[in-house]
């Protein structure tokens, strides 16, 4: 058990590799900050953990597994569940100093309810809710494209001949899609990193409903708002660099008067927007 799980520190870690690491004297192989290797598309990336020899699996029923690593004898690095061969149940993974590194559930590879992530130091990073039968249900809608009965609102959209593809994309971020042809082994090791540059979610579809937040590691609250069937909708703060935004969406559009500040919480200028999202104004405050 103990060669195992030390087996799998090293593995993990050295597959994020582009070259052999030599670790300084005194410095754990596992506490590096490796890069990803170029996208592998061959072989579907759950079979990652369940052929891994290195990888203790515990067959809980016909069918359904529990997949666990460990950084070593005394520390989890994760503990996954597998059904037929797609993630389903809980979901979780640990930074190698003890801290959680993303908690949550799927259902057959679909993150369902909340899904959190944090910063090494133990701070709360994101918080994210999705619903993985209301993914289904909008993605029905979609599908049959009824021009006088749509039930959700980006069917409206699509039928108006906007790409809606984005609002089934998990929001980490631009680079969040990079891992898109990862294995969720490569996954895990790279976000357990003690200096993670970016978070890589272990799912590539998604459907968010319910509180959204980011946080600063030093935990200021820098992005908030809720989500309702895929959409941004009622109020929001947003943090773009040095700007806080605050105002209102309905229905993914922004509407009405939003507010540009400094980080001191000086007013900057006010944009106003239409019913439809467009701009149609703005001013600014003199310094």
């Amino acid at each position: 058990m103990i060669c195992r799980s030390l087996v799998l520190a090293a593995f993990s870690f050295c597959l994020l590799q582009d070259d052999p690491m030599v670790p300084e004297p005194g410095m754990h192989l596992w506490a590096a900050a490796p890069s990803l290797p170029a996208p592998s598309l061959s072989g579907a990336p759950i079979e990652s953990l369940l052929n891994n020899p290195s990888v203790q699996k515990t067959k809980l029923a016909p069918g359904y597994y529990r997949a666990s690593g460990a950084w070593n004898a005394y520390r989890e690095q994760f503990v996954v569940h597998i059904r037929k061969g797609k993630l389903h149940g809980a979901w979780t993974s640990y930074f190698h100093n003890g801290n959680r590194c993303d908690s949550g559930a799927l259902v057959r590879n679909l993150p369902d309810g909340e899904w959190k992530t944090w910063y090494p130091n133990g701070q709360l990073k994101t918080v994210r809710t999705y619903r993985a039968d209301l993914y289904h249900l909008v993605q029905s809608d979609l599908r049959r494209a009824h021009p006088k009965a749509q039930q959700f609102a980006i069917t409206r959209q699509a039928l108006k001949g906007q790409d809606v593809s984005r609002y089934f994309q998990p929001a980490y971020g631009p680079k969040a899609q990079d891992g898109e042809h990862y294995s969720i082994f490569q996954k895990i090791g790279h976000n357990t990193q003690d200096r993670q540059a970016h978070y890589l979610p272990p799912f590539h579809q998604s459907l968010h409903h319910g509180l959204y937040l980011n946080y600063t590691e030093q935990g200021v609250l820098s992005d908030s708002g809720r989500y309702v069937s895929g959409l941004r909708h009622g109020h929001w703060k947003e943090t773009h660099a040095a700007t806080v935004a605050e105002g209102w969406y309905e229905q993914g559009h922004r509407k009405g008067q939003w507010k540009y500040f400094t980080a001191e919480g000086r007013l900057l200028y006010t944009e106003i927007y239409n019913a439809s999202g467009k701009l149609t104004g703005r001013h600014r405050f003199r310094e």
